[in-house]
């Protein structure tokens, strides 16, 4: 499996601050049509927070991860989510949902981590049609709060994948993982990886931010 090293400050989700592709705290923001030339299979997608339990006590600014994937000449989003459950749904509507929310991070940025692309798309597809994960993902909350992360602790194995059904970053760091044989963030299981997690891994850096093909700039 791949490894890698993390920049000098992993804690900083604003690491990547070149003035052409902007940052986390001044986004690029770029209209869908201009985006998708630099969008590849397993790509990590970040939605910027609004409410939720990983909104409520995660420690970056995102509350959901999804996976971006070609089917054919369509670009896609696999994720698992709330009430929906893992599904697979066009980017182009996410982002007229979410104008200005949801932020692109190219996998595996500078090609040295041999990221089997297509083998992480095809791990996150198996995932489709499963149950989300809320027990893991209240379970994952809970590693905030004072007296519970005491009992809740949370596992540095990283082949454990965990027996739950998968929440947003749980089900992305395990297809990354087991499909394209990359571990995003080391040293923490699948099971409570979270965006925040993902957001700040080596693996992965900030591109732009999305907006719908008829939104201003």
């Amino acid at each position: 499996m791949a490894h890698f090293k993390n920049p000098d400050d992993p804690t900083n989700p604003d690491r990547e601050s070149d003035a052409r592709k902007g940052s986390l705290s001044a986004p690029k923001l770029l209209k869908l049509g201009f985006a998708l030339p630099i969008l590849e299979d397993g790509d990590l997608l970040l939605y910027r927070k609004r409410f939720g339990a990983i909104a409520v006590a995660g420690r970056g600014i995102h509350s959901h991860a999804a996976m971006f994937a070609w089917w054919g000449d369509c670009p896609m989003v696999i994720e698992t989510r709330g009430v929906k459950d893992a599904r697979a749904v066009t980017l182009e509507s996410q982002v007229a949902r979410y104008p200005g929310r949801i932020d692109v991070f190219k996998a595996d940025p500078d090609y040295r981590l041999d990221y089997n692309r297509s083998g992480a798309v095809a791990e996150m597809r198996k995932m489709t049609g499963q149950r989300y994960g809320w027990l893991a993902v209240w379970r994952v909350a809970f590693h905030h709060l004072p007296f519970f992360r005491w009992l809740f602790r949370a596992s540095t194995d990283d082949d454990d994948a965990g027996t739950l059904p998968q929440f947003c970053s749980h089900a992305f760091a395990k297809a990354a993982r087991i499909g394209g044989g990359i571990d995003p963030v080391e040293n923490l299981a699948d099971q409570h990886t979270e965006p925040a997690d993902l957001a700040r891994s080596g693996a992965f850096a900030y591109r732009c931010t999305l907006l719908p093909h008829d939104e201003a700039t």
